[in-house]
């Protein structure tokens, strides 16, 4: 099973259309089997299956998985199942800019996909500061 992760509303940041890259695969010779924490469509063929939750930028259960782990699908279910331990944190992409400009506020902010992956209100809200001329608001 070729597992695409990173494909959430906080991982990509921004919910990433996994078809297109199950299309790829496909049309490689490569598909067949696939996992994603992204979206689908309904044209794919195969055993596809997407919106794995929580993503894994949450920790979710294929954050953990590497090559040669064994990935169990319940279809009757609809449930994914792995036998590694989900120990470790969440995979995320590993630009530290990403993590302090703006998508990292929408990454801290979006809420899961199963949700409609809206933006949340933060848990502390943002201060206003003096007016840029010194004025207070």
């Amino acid at each position: 099973m070729i597992v695409l992760r990173g494909m959430g509303p906080r991982g990509g940041p921004g919910t990433v259309f996994a078809a297109s890259f199950v299309a790829v695969l496909n049309g490689a010779g490569l598909g067949g089997q696939v996992a994603a924490d992204g979206e689908l469509s309904g044209l794919n063929h195969g055993l596809v299956v997407g919106r794995v939750m929580p993503e894994v930028a949450d920790g979710g259960p294929l954050a953990g998985v590497r090559d040669g782990d064994r990935i169990s699908v319940d279809l009757d279910a609809r449930l994914l199942d792995t036998d590694t331990p989900r120990i470790g944190a969440p995979v995320t992409a590993g630009d530290p800019q990403a993590e302090r400009g703006w998508l990292g506020q929408y990454a801290a902010l979006v809420g899961p996909i199963q949700q409609g992956a809206v933006l949340r209100r933060p848990r502390h809200p943002v201060q206003a500061g003096p007016h840029p001329r010194g004025a207070e608001r």
